[in-house]
């Protein structure tokens, strides 16, 4: 074997390796995040042959016997789509706020500019996509929206005042029947008012601040007869 050869193949062993250390597992990789473990796009390509790593649609990446998993494909997608994270009614059931049980759960997703998502991430997250506006720009950048404990550290999540809103925007456009709005908002006594407030104050969709004040004000909860409009 030529001195070339064996460096090469001493290259693609020391790689792996060090993929196998501190790649992280159930979450894509595109070549951005590969370059932080110094493979360039060339190994990409030489460990994609080599049967080390496997190709997704959409420049993501995996492990050799690595499957993607919702919260890190959902992180994988936030390094890629500008403002994205799990907002509406996902975010509300991934704290433990859901009035049904389903089977298979939607993942609602929410970002800044629209985005045509690959078929695996369609199998994986059977996704719903929103993208218009619905804080103004006055709004702090991610303001509501982090990360939850015991979950993959690069999932954004809203917090409960801001899934809320999203989710009745969704809501008053798919026709969803105001019963299940108003069993949803029944489980939401604990808002943090100043959060609300703030969210509220530059929500573009005055309807949608309404339509949570009146649903909450039905349920007696102190947030939404001092929620100012």
């Amino acid at each position: 074997m030529s001195s070339s050869r064996r460096n090469r193949s001493w290259r693609v062993i020391q790689l792996v390796q060090l993929l196998m250390d501190f790649a992280p597992r159930g979450e894509p990789m595109d070549l951005t995040l590969l370059a932080r473990f110094g493979i360039e796009a060339g190994d990409a390509s030489c460990l994609v042959e080599g049967g080390w790593l496997r190709q997704l649609a959409g420049g993501a990446f995996l492990l050799r016997g690595d499957s993607p998993t919702p919260d890190g494909t959902v992180a994988f997608l936030a390094r890629e789509i500008p403002g994205l994270h799990v907002g509406g009614k996902a975010a509300l059931d991934m704290q433990g706020m859901r009035n049904y049980l389903y089977a298979r759960p939607r993942v609602n997703l929410w970002g800044n500019v629209p985005h045509d998502f690959p078929e695996w991430v369609k199998e994986l997250l059977l996704p719903t996509y929103e993208h218009e506006r619905l804080f103004n720009e006055g709004l702090k950048a991610g303001y509501a929206v982090s990360a939850l404990p015991a979950r993959n550290p690069g999932m954004p999540v809203s917090a409960p005042e801001r899934a809320i809103l999203e989710h009745l925007a969704g809501s008053a456009q798919s026709g969803m029947l105001r019963e299940d709005n108003a069993s949803l908002v029944g489980m939401l006594r604990n808002f943090r008012l100043n959060v609300l407030q703030e969210l509220a104050d530059h929500c573009v969709r005055r309807d949608v601040v309404w339509a949570l004040k009146f649903l909450g004000e039905d349920e007696n909860f102190a947030w939404a007869k001092q929620l100012e409009c």
